[in-house]
């Protein structure tokens, strides 16, 4: 009776952290490329499951070994109900998971439902930034790193309450959905064991190597991954694949050189803020005494620190890795996000324990406050499913020009077609025209030969622009990447469009109309212009 209470309860609360974390994030933005990354991982997972799919595009036909088992489920689901109903659902289901670890999170540290959707409110509604510092997030868009911190978040309140079999079963299954994320998760929890190996592996004995055994057997998806990264060298030709992954594509994850100084800000706030409910926390602890929740959150604040090793080891390797052969494991990852998720959870459990006016009255101000947040998200939630009956539209950065441009593209192409587009404008190129194009900066493959080619490709397409800045006179800071990407296209003449069509085996170059060209002019829907292969480029090939 009381296990069936106790699930009932649960539940309900998960249902509750569910509705406020759907209102803010199942309809936000879906497949587009600025906010969330589900306009890149998820034409690569139908692709994946279904190879006829574009079948010409080089980017969708790259190697994503790392990403099997995501592929496998929801490719299948898209190539059945659409990319559409495959984000709604597949947020959904990180969502759940999301929502139930947060709510056994809970549950260990003592928070109410209250102070836990405060918690939730503050870590979640950022948005895309939910990290601390180096813009990592853990709920939000569909793709594998997500499913995997939803299981994270599940494993962890498991790992407090001494429940190891299933603790490492879900870190595996987090490291088969995606090998960084749950490998650092892994890496942090060993470390949490060999901090305390008495109190928390004593009972254990020689068990200990069965959790190994799970750990592997669960995580069996990402090891061909992790062997092919390193017995493969990144570097290729004049530019490592490592340099590029860091330093060009990646710097607001992996560079701390290039992070803003107002994320530094709060990155030091949060480290503040935690070593505030520390203090706080061991005060009470010391007069009132230790039970399971004290212990709890302790050892919460215990991981926390571990997950934060690799984040320090990565601050300083930055001083000496100008070719990013370290930072491209993603140091920082798993402790930008514990840092705020923990600060937040703590904050809320000092809020609910040590208030100064009177807890009645604040829990109603709370009320009020959630209630208002609730409305406000319900009204948000309602615009955007109407807007969606016309999907895609603005949300997905699809103008009504660019929707018919892309739907005649589709309708008066070959099937096999590849259409040169700008690199950086029109993310959701492939997807919506279901034709095949030469890169794009937002789809970004992950072997080092593919990256090499991904730059070279780049480099093309923005007539040198981003040779000027690696090997010229030119620092980074001095010129933006995506301006002298933009600039570079919108520059090209004739003569540069038609050798980049005769390189990539292209008939048609898609640009805007202030861009003029000697090509014949295929369509216009303003300000989109599809230009094709002249009659001499024909003779000549």
């Amino acid at each position: 009776m009381y296990i069936s209470s106790y699930f009932r309860k649960i539940a309900f609360k998960t249902a509750i952290v569910l509705i406020f974390l759907s209102l803010r994030l199942l309809l936000d933005g879906n497949m587009n490329g600025l906010v969330w990354n589900e306009v890149d991982v998820l034409p690569l997972a139908k692709q994946f499951v279904a190879p006829s799919w574009v079948a010409s595009d080089w980017y969708l036909n790259t190697e994503t070994n790392y990403r099997y088992l995501f592929q496998i489920i929801f490719g299948s689901c898209i190539v059945h109900f659409g990319f559409l109903a495959t984000s709604i659902i597949g947020r959904l289901v990180c969502y759940v998971l999301v929502a139930w670890g947060l709510v056994l999170l809970g549950e260990k540290l003592g928070l109410s439902l209250i102070y836990l959707l405060v918690a939730t409110v503050i870590i979640t509604y950022q948005g895309s930034l939910q990290g601390a510092l180096a813009g990592e997030w853990f709920v939000g868009g569909l793709e594998a790193k997500a499913v995997a911190y939803g299981l994270i978040l599940i494993a962890i309140p498991l790992m407090l309450s001494r429940r190891y079999i299933l603790m490492t079963l879900l870190l595996g299954l987090a490291t088969s959905f995606h090998v960084l994320v749950g490998g650092w998760a892994f890496m942090t929890t060993l470390g949490w064991f060999c901090f305390r190996p008495q109190r928390r592996l004593g009972k254990l004995g020689q068990s200990a190597w069965l959790l190994l055994v799970i750990y592997l057997a669960a995580s069996i998806f990402a090891i061909p991954a992790t062997f092919h990264q390193l017995l493969n060298s990144s570097t290729t030709g004049s530019i490592s694949a490592s340099f590029i992954y860091v330093f060009l594509r990646l710097p607001h994850h992996l560079n701390p050189f290039a992070w803003h100084p107002i994320l530094w800000l709060k990155f030091f706030v949060y480290l503040v803020l935690w070593s505030l409910c520390m203090i706080s926390l061991k005060k009470k602890a010391d007069s009132q005494g230790w039970n399971l929740e004290t212990h709890a959150r302790f050892e919460l604040a215990e991981f926390t620190l571990i997950a934060l090793i690799p984040f320090g080891a990565g601050m300083v390797i930055s001083l000496f890795d100008h070719q990013g052969e370290w930072l491209q494991y993603y140091p920082f990852r798993f402790g930008d996000i514990m840092l705020p998720l923990t600060t937040c959870l703590l904050v809320a459990y000092n809020l609910q324990s040590q208030l100064i006016i009177e807890k009645h009255k604040f829990r109603c101000l709370l009320l009020v406050l959630l209630g208002f947040i609730l409305f406000a998200q319900m009204g948000v939630f309602t615009q955007r499913a109407i807007a969606y009956q016309d999907f895609p539209v603005q949300q997905q950065e699809v103008t009504p020009q660019w929707k018919l441009m892309s739907e005649w593209i589709h309708n008066h192409t070959e099937q096999d077609a590849i259409i040169i587009s700008h690199p950086w404008h029109l993310a959701n190129f492939t997807w919506l025209t279901e034709r095949a194009t030469v890169v794009k900066l937002k789809m970004f493959p992950q072997t080092s030969q593919a990256i090499v080619e991904y730059y070279e490709r780049l480099n093309d397409l923005s007539g040198g622009a981003l040779a000027d800045i690696y090997f010229g006179e030119e620092e980074l800071e001095q010129r933006k990447t995506v301006k002298a990407i933009s600039a570079g296209f919108s520059s090209l003449n004739t003569s540069q469009v038609s050798k980049l069509m005769t390189k990539y085996k292209s008939n048609y170059f898609l640009t805007d109309e202030s861009h003029h060209l000697d090509l014949p002019i295929i369509h216009v829907q303003t300000p989109y212009v599809l230009y094709g292969r002249s009659e001499d480029m024909e003779t000549k090939n």
